[in-house]
Formats: C-alpha cells, sequence, structure tokens
C-alpha cells in the first residue's frame, strides 16, 4: 500500500539519509508457510514473492514515484534467518529466496546492492558468513547484526568486547573480499532487562567506544 509506505521512506531522504529495505515475511499475495526445521518454501513461493519484489523495485527506482534521483540502492535479503520466527530458513532455503528473488530485483535495476545473510550474531552464526560468500553469487555486500555482551559480563569485558565486534571482525571480514556491513547495532542485549546496565556515565563511555571502533573497522 504505497499511501501507506511512500511517506515514511520520503522522511529518510528529506534528511539526507537514505533508506535501506529489508526483504523479510511474506507480504500478501505470496504463500507463507510456518518452518521449524527449515523446510524449503517450494519454488512457486519464491516465485511469487520475486514477482512481487520487482514491483517494489520497478515503484521506486524505475518509476521513481517519490521524485528523481530518489532510489533504494541497498536491499537486505530477509532478516535473521536461521532464526527468523516468521520465516527460519535453512541455507538451501535461504539461497533459492536469495538466488529467484534477488535475481528478479536485479532484472528490474541492476545497480542495486544486494545485502545478505544478515546472521543474527557474528559470534553466534559465524557459520553462515563463509558459506554466504562462497555460494550466493549475486552477494554485493556481506552483512550480520551485532549483539553486545549483557548483564552477566562485567563492564570490563563489555567495553573490551568492542573492539572485537566493530573493528576487528569487520577488518577480517573485509580482508575477504567482499565489502561488509552491521545492519542491526546493538550496544547490548535484547529485553528491556538490560537497559539499566547503560543508562549510566558507563553506558556513554561504552557508547562512544563503540562508535569509534565501528568507524575504525
Amino acid at each position: 500500500v504505497w499511501s501507506n509506505v511512500d511517506p515514511i521512506v520520503a522522511t529518510v531522504f528529506d534528511t539526507g539519509a537514505e533508506p535501506l529495505f529489508q526483504v523479510q515475511a511474506y507480504p500478501g499475495g505470496v504463500p507463507s508457510y510456518k518452518d521449524d526445521g527449515g523446510v524449503p518454501t517450494t519454488a512457486e513461493h519464491w516465485q511469487a514473492y520475486a514477482e512481487f519484489m520487482r514491483g517494489v523495485v520497478k515503484h521506486y527506482n524505475v518509476d521513481q514515484s517519490l521524485g528523481a534521483g530518489r532510489k533504494i540502492r541497498f536491499w537486505e535479503m530477509w532478516n535473521e534467518p536461521e532464526i527468523e520466527k516468521d520465516g527460519k530458513l535453512s541455507k538451501e532455503a535461504y539461497m533459492a529466496f536469495f538466488n529467484t528473488v534477488g535475481a528478479a530485483m536485479k532484472s528490474v535495476d541492476p545497480t542495486i546492492q544486494l545485502i545478505g545473510p544478515t546472521a543474527h550474531s557474528y559470534r553466534f552464526n559465524y557459520n553462515w558468513l563463509p558459506w554466504a560468500r562462497d555460494n550466493l553469487k549475486g552477494l554485493d555486500i556481506l552483512a550480520w547484526h551485532q549483539y553486545g555482551l549483557g548483564k552477566k559480563d562485567s563492564d570490563e569485558a563489555r567495553m573490551a568486547s568492542n573492539r572485537v565486534f566493530y573493528q576487528d571482525n569487520v577488518i577480517f571480514e573485509k580482508k575477504k573480499g567482499l565489502p561488509v556491513a552491521i545492519t542491526e547495532y546493538h550496544v547490548s542485549t535484547t529485553g528491556l532487562s538490560n537497559h539499566a546496565n547503560f543508562s549510566n556515565e558507563y553506558g556513554a563511555a561504552f557508547l562512544g567506544s563503540a562508535l569509534v571502533n565501528a568507524v575504525r573497522g
């Protein structure tokens, strides 16, 4: 429903920033499935998804519905496929999704950048990254989400993790040959219960350290 989405996307462009789209879950008209074992969806599912995404790319990048030059360059392909509740995918299923849907999107606009596999966290699901690098031929940017350490860890351990998570790991992956990105950035772990660990002077120092290391990475 463009009347819902377009005004939101336009506000991002209005700030001078550039929106990144996350291609995730099952839009209307696309068959969904509930899966607790990584069972691949059928090819027909992904073909229907591909047709939907052709229309999205056309709307923004060919028709330029938000105005000249306001194109969506970056497309994150799924969200944490190894654990996503709205579509947990095996590597086989993810590759079928990525290849089918990604190719359809690039057939509309070859200049777009496809980002993946957007694994949950480098330290938890590192095995997805080399697999994606080796098997997703249309992958432009290797990406993951980074959750920080939690309240069970010491202040010193959390601070020390910043260099590892946001600088060292990024530099290591860049040397493998693909551009890289952390597309979700968490200074703590999941849950409101951890906010108190960062809502103080330490929190400000932690965030500053994380940002500096991210820039260096």
